[in-house]
């Protein structure tokens, strides 16, 4: 996601699915990664991989969906997205906002060890310009919506699919995550109890051999 860790912050509006479609495209073909590819994506990353599989046919050969953003998103709706979304507005209000708290990993993590070592180097980003801009251009684009279509092209297409979800996840709903199953019943589906958001860095020793097993 662009603006995210130490990636580019480009100057514009919003971020939308298209853009990270292209992105990820160009990517590919610049890497000579050849096709099909597989796809790992987590959170946004998880539609964004999607839409990638549904707007490229024949393009993806397996994609695992960790903890993905599929039709609801816990942090899109209400007062702050709006107040977020609103030119000027959001600007305003995100330079209210302290770094410590979009460092913050609390909502994301169970485990105090583990955030610990990962907060620092979420909040080092911080220190590079352009970085609430980006944030505000995600917000502002199509990719932190309903990405139901996408989904639907990979059922078309009958990509194989691999769900993980969290038992403590507050960010991606267990019942959006119901839906998605719904939507494709053959998903290979695992879920992490005690696990919150980030349930690959707090507990690869159970994500990471799912993972291996399915790409393989």
């Amino acid at each position: 996601v662009f603006g995210h860790g130490f990636s580019d912050r480009p100057h514009l509006r919003s971020y939308t699915t298209q853009l990270y479609n292209t992105q990820l495209a160009e990517l590919v073909d610049h890497l000579a990664i050849p096709y099909p590819i597989l796809v790992v994506g987590t959170s946004q990353g998880g539609s964004i991989g999607a839409c990638y599989a549904s707007h490229y046919p024949g393009k993806v050969q397996k994609l695992a969906l960790l903890s993905p953003l599929y039709d609801d998103f816990e942090a899109s709706g209400g007062t702050f997205a709006t107040l977020i979304k609103t030119p000027l507005v959001g600007e305003f209000v995100l330079q209210l906002v302290p770094d410590a708290k979009i460092s913050d990993l609390s909502e994301r993590l169970t485990s105090d060890d583990k955030r610990a070592i990962l907060e620092p180097q979420a909040a080092e980003q911080m220190r590079f310009r352009g970085k609430r801009r980006a944030m505000l251009a995600n917000w502002r684009g199509d990719g932190l919506t309903d990405a139901t279509s996408c989904y639907e092209g990979v059922k078309a297409q009958g990509i194989p699919t691999l769900l993980t979800w969290g038992t403590q996840d507050n960010l991606i709903t267990g019942d959006s995550m119901s839906r998605l199953r719904e939507l494709l019943p053959a998903i290979e589906y695992h879920e992490i109890e005690g696990a919150s958001h980030l349930a690959h860095y707090e507990f690869p020793d159970r994500i990471n051999p799912i993972l291996i097993h399915f790409l393989k």
